[in-house]
């Protein structure tokens, strides 16, 4: 068995674990409840406490909701992707194959850390407010035809974002809203290491950690909330405006989300999610970068769509200091990707956050 096959393997042994440790505690409910409590955690409570346990503990991770007009939401949430060997269109290519093509470097592998903190603010019971701030760390394996290997890094503030969510439809659990945002270039775009070519070197577009342009982004939410369970799906677009400072613009972003949840009892639910994302080429390129030199320096090598499947645990705080909160954790793997390569192929995301209403 590769290494690849192997990590494949253990991921979707975490993923089984994920509903397997969900499903112990529905066959013995009081594991869950507190003590006293009946063996249903949400029989006892009321209408409006099951609508606040739905709108605080059920959505997957990183998609968001309006807030009533006063109240605030802090989070914080740390994402760990890797991304191992490389795929053109649908199929694999080693660093053999990505050399002999004419590539003076070949990339391995990439791990890509990000912090994110974001805060929401009900502007009125329609309307809410949301800043992004993420934080990268980047760093990228690779090996050249002299079969010598070296590794590139970047860290910083990425682009800040601001969005307006707005209610168009509430009614019968069941909620439409809006999503109207900027994204505002306070990434750089001009970061730089060492490489055998010699130290200060501008790096390639994927080791930067901004786009360099103003990008709005909108989007539309669907959500239905029943009693155990609720679904709904999410469809967002960011668009590349102008041309940056270093003479590119990155492609234009769509995205859809669907996903399933499934309450376990007032404290614990599990999510399902699929995601697909569809992301163009670059659009100009940047003088300082040779891309006949590595696939990731060039522009006609950047796009690709992917599927991807996530499962989730949202654990619920409703008493106590962090009364409102809760805890999610969500692990990703890609089951359908092309990309124009050769490119980097997705391995796995983890997804781990803390959201706190006050």
């Amino acid at each position: 068995m590769t290494g690849i096959a192997a990590k494949r393997k253990r991921l979707v042994t975490v993923f089984v674990s994920l509903f397997l440790t969900a499903g112990s505690l529905l066959a013995n409910p009081t594991a869950a409840a507190q003590p006293g409590a009946s063996g249903n955690a949400l029989a006892g409570l009321s209408i409006e406490e099951l609508l606040d346990i739905a709108v605080y503990s059920r959505e997957p991770l990183g998609l968001h909701h309006t807030h009533p007009q006063g109240e605030w939401m802090f989070g914080y949430s740390y994402m760990f992707m890797s991304m191992d060997g490389n795929r053109d269109g649908s199929s694999r290519r080693s660093p053999a194959d990505v050399l002999n093509a004419g590539f003076a470097v070949s990339p391995t592998a990439m791990i890509m850390k990000m912090h994110m903190l974001e805060l929401m603010y009900g502007l009125r019971e329609d309307l809410t407010v949301m800043v992004m701030l993420p934080y990268l760390s980047i760093s990228m394996d690779h090996i050249n035809g002299a079969d010598t290997r070296f590794k590139t890094a970047a860290s910083g503030v990425s682009d800040l974002s601001v969005t307006a969510l707005y209610n168009i439809y509430d009614k019968r659990r069941r909620r439409v809203h809006l999503t109207a945002g900027l994204m505002l270039p306070t990434g750089s775009i001009k970061e730089r290491g060492t490489t055998p070519l010699g130290p200060d070197q501008k790096l390639p577009y994927p080791m930067q950690l901004g786009s360099g342009t103003f990008d709005p982004v909108v989007g539309i939410t669907y959500v239905a909330t029943e009693t155990i369970w609720s679904w709904g799906f999410h469809l967002s677009h960011t668009y590349r405006l102008g041309e940056n400072s270093e003479d590119y613009t990155l492609g234009n972003r769509k995205r859809f989300d669907a996903w399933l949840v499934r309450e376990w009892s007032g404290q614990l639910s599990s999510t399902l999610r699929l995601s697909g994302e569809n992301w163009g080429n670059i659009d100009g390129a940047d003088p300082e970068l040779n891309p006949s030199m590595v696939p990731t320096a060039d522009p006609a090598r950047r796009g690709g769509k992917r599927l991807d499947l996530g499962i989730g645990i949202n654990f619920y705080m409703p008493e106590g200091v962090l009364s409102g909160s809760r805890v999610v954790l969500e692990l990703t793997y890609p089951i359908v990707e092309s990309l124009d390569g050769p490119q980097l192929a997705k391995e796995y995301d983890l997804n781990v956050g803390l959201q706190w209403v006050f």
